[in-house]
């Protein structure tokens, strides 16, 4: 009679210990994926612009110039569809053209031209998610870049060892243009965000002077960064 009872209070005891701790893992799962549900915020960074600024230190044969670029991109979701994101993007080139003489091997003689540009742009738009992701997943966006860019001639003219330099602001541009973006984007458990995509925009560059040009460019980010 008593291995019985003994028995049956085992049985219970283990019935009542299953049941707290499966509630407790459904409560701690449900939690989880409440916390996915309402991320709302993402902040991340273009690796690109960083890789191609590398890349020009390396390959150049001069060391004036350079290319350097900073991109970073806020997301925010008004709700399980729609994003809306602002992107401030600033990039910075300077280029040189040589030009020299030498005379008589006694006289050297010439000039180097280095061509500096400048853009700021902030760049807003929209992201359409149609499973109803938040942050995640499938995306198609449209964006609207705006801005100014600079772009600056100096001139280093010198003849035996004896050096002028002049510089001048040539022109200064306003940028407007319009893109459309695709790309899927990874929010992980503990927030890490990976997002890959693919663009294409049309920049138009409005100056004071008689040529303004308007460029067709393809955008590829791919960014990193985290989601809360």
């Amino acid at each position: 009679m008593f291995r019985k009872k003994f028995i049956i209070l085992v049985l219970l005891a283990f019935v009542v210990i299953n049941t707290v701790f499966s509630n407790d893992i459904v409560i701690e799962s449900i939690e989880y994926d409440k916390r996915d549900r309402v991320r709302s915020f993402s902040f991340q960074i273009n690796t690109l612009p960083f890789i191609s600024s590398l890349i020009y230190f390396i390959a150049f044969e001069f060391p004036d110039e350079y290319y350097f670029g900073i991109d970073f991109e806020f997301q925010y979701a008004i709700n399980d569809y729609i994003n809306i994101f602002i992107n401030p993007l600033l990039t910075f080139n300077r280029r040189s053209q040589h030009l020299y003489r030498v005379e008589n091997q006694t006289r050297i003689y010439g000039s180097i031209i280095y061509t500096i540009n400048s853009e700021y742009e902030i760049i807003t738009g929209l992201l359409y998610r149609p499973f109803e992701e938040r942050l995640k997943g499938l995306y198609i966006g449209a964006y609207f870049p705006i801005g100014f860019s600079t772009i600056k001639k100096e001139e280093h003219n010198f003849s035996n060892g004896n050096v002028e330099i002049s510089t001048g602001v040539n022109d200064i541009y306003t940028i407007l243009g319009i893109g459309v973006s695709s790309g899927y984007q990874w929010v992980f458990k503990n927030g890490f965000t990976i997002s890959l995509g693919a663009g294409l925009q049309k920049r138009w560059f409005i100056g004071s002077q008689s040529f303004s040009p308007n460029i067709l460019e393809f955008r590829l980010p791919i960014r990193f960064g985290y989601s809360f």
